[in-house]
């Protein structure tokens, strides 16, 4: 058995929750639906945080010398950060500008409804916004490809 983990793995593993959600589930499908939502963020934002690692030698935490801990760099969130970054490198960009702030913001848009989905107990998603998120995803990770 292999007990490796990478956050690129959760996409598929959500697209195939939601192929089989009528198997899965008997017509409560909130819970299957917010649990795709929040790991599709997840998988997404662990990527482009990655790849931006990677390609733009970006970092989000930095070691406080006076407390002796790691400390999120500018008191934002890594989230913040990253949506920022992409936009830093979406202006940076000829050919794939519009792509890359198209990313930041399905990043921003997904983190809104992961919070949602994780956190208002009363919110409630349609399959629509589901299967939106799925591609958002899809679309971040696709454009935002390691070399």
């Amino acid at each position: 058995m292999d007990d490796s983990f990478d956050f690129d793995y959760l996409i598929p593993f959500c697209q195939s929750l939601w192929d089989n959600k009528d198997i899965l589930v008997n017509s409560k499908y909130q819970c299957l639906y917010k649990t795709i939502v929040s790991r599709v963020y997840y998988s997404a934002f662990h990527h482009a945080k990655s790849w931006l690692e990677i390609n733009h030698n970006f970092k989000t935490r930095e070691f406080n010398y006076e407390t002796g801990k790691m400390r999120n760099i500018g008191g934002l969130s890594e989230h913040v950060q990253v949506f920022k970054e992409l936009r830093k490198v979406a202006k940076d960009q000829k050919s794939l500008k519009r792509e890359f702030f198209s990313a930041s913001s399905k990043l921003e848009d997904l983190f809104n409804n992961r919070v949602d989905a994780d956190y208002d107990e009363t919110s409630i998603f349609e399959e629509i916004e589901v299967t939106d998120a799925i591609q958002n995803a899809i679309f971040i990770v696709n454009l935002l490809k390691f070399n």
